[in-house]
């Protein structure tokens, strides 16, 4: 699959090239393994953090109004995905999370809209994620709501979204919606 993006942020395009982000924060992982591993780590040490609905780290932005496009070819059929942080919250399992907007097309014919809830970890800088709410589309209309979890309900926990540090190796699970 031939793969094109394009990043819009406060109405600037970037094509091809990666946007510098400063971070006043140390970049630490809570808890992560010391050494590479083929084991997915799905425990993190949510008590130390004092999570933010704003923020980013070097991989992942939680400022309302930034957006994103990526646009991709597969199987002939053009698809977009447009992801936009919103100025809106919700809080999930006692946290305050930011709401980004996920909308993907495929040949102009709207198919899915998520709202995802991250919260960003300060001492850390990792992103949290702890649900989202999913509608499926066929032919204009929501037919389904498919992949749809929140943290706290069902015995879902918050997932790793990007880490404020990367290690070559370390897996985590980012999807709560699993019954680890």
């Amino acid at each position: 699959m031939a793969v094109a993006a394009t990043i819009v942020t406060s109405g600037v395009a970037v094509y091809g090239q990666q946007e510098e982000q400063q971070s006043t924060t140390p970049s630490t992982s809570p808890s992560p393994p010391t050494t590479q591993t083929t084991e997915f780590q799905d425990t993190f040490d949510l008590e130390n953090c004092t999570f933010d609905s704003r923020g980013s780290n070097t991989y992942f932005i939680l400022e309302p109004g930034h957006q994103s496009l990526l646009v991709a070819q597969e199987n002939g059929e053009k698809i977009e995905l447009v992801i936009t942080v919103l100025n809106e919250t919700k809080v999930v399992d006692g946290i305050e999370t930011r709401i980004v907007e996920e909308r993907e097309s495929e040949d102009g014919e709207l198919v899915e809209i998520s709202r995802n809830y991250f919260a960003i970890c300060k001492p850390t800088n990792d992103i949290f994620y702890f649900g989202e709410d999913v509608n499926d589309y066929e032919g204009g209309e929501i037919v389904s709501h498919g992949g749809a979890w929140q943290a706290g309900i069902d015995s879902a926990r918050p997932g790793m979204m990007m880490p404020g540090k990367l290690e070559v190796g370390h897996k985590y699970y980012r999807d709560g919606s699993r019954d680890c």
